[in-house]
């Protein structure tokens, strides 16, 4: 038995919904901690620290303005109350996009233990990522400005590269010593891809979206404000926008490069649906340890047959 396998216990298409899910709610979550740190930096005077913190905020809520630019759905968004709004469709576009996200990531996922990631990108993920840059980028920016289309395209491309070409190394099952060395492995390959993703997308991708927007907002208004002030502002907002994104695109990525993220989901799943005991790990090292149900082969434990048998055979001949 591998506990990576327990994700195969839950349909994959409820599997896939809940780990979209996930990515939503916490993206979501963040946005409201970031919008109520607003609220109280602007209380307390910190007017700049305000600014940051609401355009942060508002590039959570972009996705739900891009909805009401939509004739018939924003007439009736615009009927409904804000707190409405904020508690069913703000999170239910999130979570659209975080499904949209472990689809996304599911053209390199991993069913079993990893140790670490490495890049093998090609032709095929790059057709993916302009494919997806301009089916976005263009009726956005039709709807709304060039500049807002570019940007948005921008990121996606870049974001949708790193997505599909990024994949992880599996584990040599064979060197492992035991099942909870190979979880322990791999959940610190899931930490390392969350808080990695955080650092590219707010220090690589931040910055040349920076640089882009400065370029673009040149070009289209020429005598408003200098290159430099240009490429100031454009640096602020481009590392503004990658850290926010950072927080959709690192969980989405741990959650499918690795085997440990899809553990903890389907075992909670089925811990909540009583199918599972709570700690199915300490589970089944008792079982092991203690009782001889299982005997351990490396990062596998495997049920003792022949054992099992015989004890049922000696429990009916002393019936």
């Amino acid at each position: 038995m591998a506990w990576w396998q327990v994700r195969l216990a839950v349909p994959q298409r409820q599997l896939r919904l809940l780990s979209g899910a996930v990515v939503g709610m916490v993206a979501y979550l963040f946005t409201l901690l970031v919008a109520l740190a607003g609220h109280v930096a602007r209380d307390s005077g910190a007017m700049g620290v305000a600014e940051a913190l609401d355009f942060i905020a508002d590039i959570g809520w972009m996705p739900l303005f891009i909805l009401m630019l939509l004739p018939p759905l924003g007439e009736w968004l615009d009927s409904v109350p804000d707190t409405v709004l904020l508690l069913t469709a703000v999170p239910a576009v999130q979570i659209a996009i975080g499904v949209l996200l472990i689809w996304l990531n599911g053209l390199r996922a991993r069913s079993a233990p990893v140790v670490g990631t490495r890049w093998s990108g090609g032709r095929r993920e790059l057709l993916i990522a302009l494919s997806a840059a301009l089916t976005i980028g263009i009726p956005l920016g039709v709807l709304t400005e060039a500049a807002i289309g570019v940007m948005v395209a921008t990121v996606l491309g870049l974001v949708t590269v790193a997505i599909v070409g990024w994949t992880s190394t599996p584990t040599d099952l064979t060197a492992i010593a035991s099942p909870a060395a190979a979880l322990g492995r791999d959940r610190r390959v899931f930490r390392r891809l969350a808080v990695s993703t955080v650092i590219a997308a707010s220090c690589v991708v931040g910055p040349l979206l920076g640089v882009l927007l400065a370029l673009v907002e040149a070009m289209l208004s020429p005598n408003d404000h200098t290159l430099l002030k240009n490429l100031e502002d454009g640096l602020g907002m481009g590392f503004l926008l990658g850290f926010w994104s950072s927080i959709l695109f690192g969980p989405a990525a741990a959650l499918t490069r690795t085997a440990s993220g899809p553990f903890h989901l389907a075992r909670y799943y089925l811990m909540l649906r009583h199918r599972l005991p709570r700690d199915l790990m300490a589970f089944m090292e008792d079982a092991h340890t203690h009782h001889g149900v299982f005997r351990q082969v490396g990062s596998l434990y495997q049920f003792r047959h022949l054992d099992l048998q015989h004890h049922l055979e000696r429990r009916e001949d002393g019936q």
